[in-house]
């Protein structure tokens, strides 16, 4: 597992137009919910052309039915992305940390990508919070790399601290292989040329 303080967003992917990801997105409330869904929004938009995502959703309280928690651990051990989306930066709730335990050893690909999405809060505040310890656990655990910070404005430059960057440049699995070496396709030549084109 490795650890980054970018966003998801600061990696390019390098997809071919029969590529999918799974992605898991468990919420809070409805206000995670939103913000969630906005970033799903980004994703989509932004990769439009080169990837086919699909989406499911849990929201942290039904994660307490054994039917809703068994059929949201085949989502999540299947997923190549699993997105926690949170107000609270309080430890996980008991429904939740039991749904854990049930998708953990179900999952046979050792790469993915755990991302957290909160509110706006400084670095500092988020990584000193139950939350982000409990996530960070589970990523390791499930052998998938962790964003614990994700911008409700993905598409946003990346910050300048090059250091960073090249870091996260060197490790990775191969899905943060792939997004690391994107490059869009070329734009098609027109058919003819001519002065009234």
């Amino acid at each position: 597992m490795r650890t980054s303080r970018n966003t998801f967003t600061n990696y390019q992917p390098h997809f071919t137009t029969e590529d999918h990801w799974s992605v898991t997105v468990v919420y809070e409330d409805t206000g995670a919910r939103d913000r969630a869904q906005s970033l799903c929004q980004h994703l989509v938009h932004g990769f439009k052309a080169d990837i086919d995502f699909a989406f499911n959703w849990w929201r942290f309280r039904y994660l307490a039915d054994p039917g809703i928690a068994h059929a949201a651990a085949q989502a999540a051990a299947r997923a190549d992305i699993l997105l926690f989306s949170a107000t609270n930066r309080d430890d996980l709730p008991d429904e939740v940390r039991r749904w854990t335990e049930l998708w953990i050893p179900l999952r046979l690909s050792s790469e993915g990508v755990l991302l957290v999405l909160t509110e706006d809060s400084e670095d500092a505040e988020l990584m000193a919070s139950p939350l982000y310890v409990s996530l960070r656990n589970l990523a390791r655990r499930a052998s998938m790399d962790f964003l614990p910070r994700v911008s409700d404005e993905p598409w946003a430059p990346p910050p300048d601290d090059i250091r960073i960057i090249q870091n996260r440049a060197t490790q990775g699995t191969r899905i943060l292989d792939d997004i690391l070496r994107y490059t869009p396709p070329a734009p098609a030549p027109p058919s003819h040329w001519g002065i009234n084109e």
